[in-house]
């Protein structure tokens, strides 16, 4: 039901605790330094309810936490370094809000699919947002939406299903060519 993570690990990787149906609570040393939590490495925790993010975490792999239902809270440190949150990371997970954290760049494809999102909060340096990234999450809270000027990339269907929103503020993506 519960994992403890030591200050030693670098890293959790392909599919540790994938299909563990009775783990709840994985605690992380507080001077951890876990780097990434790779492809797969809680696939399908079901009853994995809260996910504490060490700051010196840069990537959360495909796959990572997919199919986690009951995971409702992803709380990352002020100081966070996750750069890179992958392809299906967070696919039907059950979390309800993700706050971009400061240095997070890219978002994968599907990383939020089909989540219990009722909003998003940008910051001001994600480049690229993937294909189908937050599509059928809900983000029921929300009816106006500001993308950063730093956006590069925003993927085909990255909100589909966001039929709360009204309003939508997209920087330029693309390329101009004058003639």
């Amino acid at each position: 039901e519960e994992i403890y993570i030591p200050e030693s690990i670098l890293s959790v990787d392909n599919y540790a605790f994938a299909y563990c149906d009775n783990l709840k609570k994985v605690n992380i040393s507080e001077n951890s330094q876990l780097s990434g939590i790779y492809k797969g490495a809680f696939y399908k925790d079901e009853k994995l309810d809260t996910l504490v993010v060490p700051s010196g975490t840069q990537e959360i792999g495909d796959y990572a936490f997919y199919g986690c239902t009951a995971m409702d809270t992803i709380q990352l440190s002020s100081d966070s370094n996750l750069k890179r949150v992958s392809d299906h990371a967070f696919e039907y997970a059950g979390v309800t809000t993700f706050t971009m954290p400061e240095k997070l760049d890219e978002v994968g494809a599907y990383a939020f699919n089909g989540a219990k999102l009722r909003s998003i909060v940008f910051n001001d340096v994600v480049t690229s947002i993937g294909d189908y990234a937050f599509a059928d999450c809900g983000l029921a809270d929300m009816t106006l939406m500001t993308m950063p000027e730093s956006i590069e990339y925003l993927g085909t269907g990255a909100l589909k299903g966001a039929d709360t929103i009204e309003e939508i503020t997209v920087p330029f993506v693309g390329r101009y060519e004058d003639e």
